[in-house]
This record gives structure tokens, sequence and C-alpha cells, in this order.
């Protein structure tokens, strides 16, 4: 398995507060990496890091080494970013066909009408019931978890290589954050895309990654493959994890 990208010594400061410090690992094209983390962990911050979202005030220094790009990559196009509130990725007045196919004209350069039937065939692939009806709608006409569907669609309408999720179920139900796990898995599973999958929920995560990275206050404390991680987890704050979630289901972590 290639590289995707070289992280090397990477740190976010925003002023005086250390919101990143010194992260240093290897994402592997096609792999399914989920970083896990407690809120203020630097988890989210990393995913910003990538992506190249993070505001103004911050301060960031290190290396991101892209393998697989021609210089940087951008986010919408090479990096796809799914946010961990649905309803703040849409325009509230647009429809969703309109809004998707916008996405589609910019990266893709096709007519309106292609671009409409494009976002159709996308609304199609993330499951949601009658995708052309599903374009006339407006986003305050769905539910979270076809809001959350949608702005998958969204993310992978320009087939980026990174598909970034940070926190995506933390504003839904238990069974619809099943299904949500269930889609990405099964989309990145039709391409050579990779997941980079941000939470703070270590039992979620190990249903579905290939590899498990741990923060904790900033700083990396443990990476590994799931089985190495869940079976013999080397740092005490995994370890808190993993019996959290055994006291929750009764004797299983996965």
């Amino acid at each position: 398995m290639s590289k995707l990208a070289a992280i090397n010594n990477l740190s976010v400061q925003y002023g005086d507060v250390h919101a990143l410090q010194n992260i240093s690992l290897d994402i592997q094209t096609g792999e399914k990496l989920a970083i896990i983390g407690e809120s203020g962990s630097g988890k989210s911050t990393f995913a910003y890091a990538l992506a190249g979202l993070l505001p103004f005030n911050s301060k960031q220094t290190g290396q991101i080494n892209w393998q697989e790009f021609e210089g940087k990559p951008k986010t919408g196009r090479d990096i796809g970013f799914i946010f961990q509130n649905p309803s703040a990725s849409f325009d509230p007045v647009m429809t969703i066909g309109n809004q998707l196919a916008e996405i589609i004209t910019t990266y893709q350069g096709l007519s309106k009408t292609q671009a409409l039937g494009e976002a159709a065939d996308l609304l199609n692939r993330v499951q949601i019931a009658e995708p052309k009806a599903a374009l006339q709608r407006y986003p305050h006409q769905l539910s979270g978890g076809q809001k959350q569907r949608v702005a998958i669609a969204a993310s992978i309408a320009a087939a980026p290589k990174l598909l970034i999720a940070d926190e995506p179920t933390s504003a839904l139900d238990t069974i619809v954050q099943g299904e949500i796990v269930s889609l990405l898995e099964e989309l990145v599973g039709q391409t050579d895309m990779t997941l980079l999958f941000i939470t703070h929920d270590i039992a979620l995560a190990s249903q579905f990654a290939d590899r498990l990275a741990v923060f904790k206050q900033a700083q990396l404390v443990e990476i590994g493959a799931r089985e190495q991680v869940l079976s013999n987890p080397s740092h005490d704050y995994t370890k808190m994890l993993i019996a959290h979630c055994l006291t929750l289901d009764d004797g299983s972590a996965a």
C-alpha cells in the first residue's frame, strides 16, 4: 500500500494555546483511518489542517507531504470534507439539486442539465429514496440522516482521493449512525478513496477502521492496526476508552 500523505511534527497554535503538538503519522492510500479522542484532543484540528481549513489566527508548523497530488491538494476537488453538523453545510434558500449541481459544474465542467443528472446519480449512490424528487427539496425538508447523506454526496461529487469525515454521526441517533458508517464504508470500498474518520467513539470506529490513532491533549498517544490497538493497547488513555466501551457493551468492544 502506497502513502497518500506523510505528516511530520505537525503542530497548531492559537495564540498561546497548543491545539496540536508534534503529530507524525502516515496516511496510506485506500485505508480507513480513524482519529479518536475526546473534545479538545486536537482530532478536528488535525482534520482541518490536512484540508487547509484552519482559521487565519492559527499558526501551523511541521510538514504535510502529499505523495499522490501534484502540488497542494484542493479541498472540494482532491479532498472531500463532511462536517459534523449537516445543516450548516447547506444554503437554506437553495434546493438540494441546485446546490449539488453548483459543485458538480465547478469541478466537472458540466452543463446545468448534465449536473442535475449527475446530482441524481449521487443521491442514488448515497441511498436517498426517489433521488430526482429529492433534488427539488430544500434542506429543511430533509431529516438529519438525509441531510448527512446529501452532505456525503456533495463531498464525493469531485471523486476526491481523500474523504475526511469530522464527527459525521454525532448529531444522529444510534440507528442512523450505523447506517451512515455503513454507507461511508461502502463508498470508499467502491473506489480507491481514502477515509479519515474523526470520532470520540472508539466502539464506532472499531466497527470498520483499518487503523486507529488515539489523540489526547493535542498529542498522538497511540496508533496501530485496529486489532492490535483493541487487543493490546499500549497507552493508559486507550485502555480507559476501551474499558469504557466494555462496560457499555457487556464485554465486547466491537
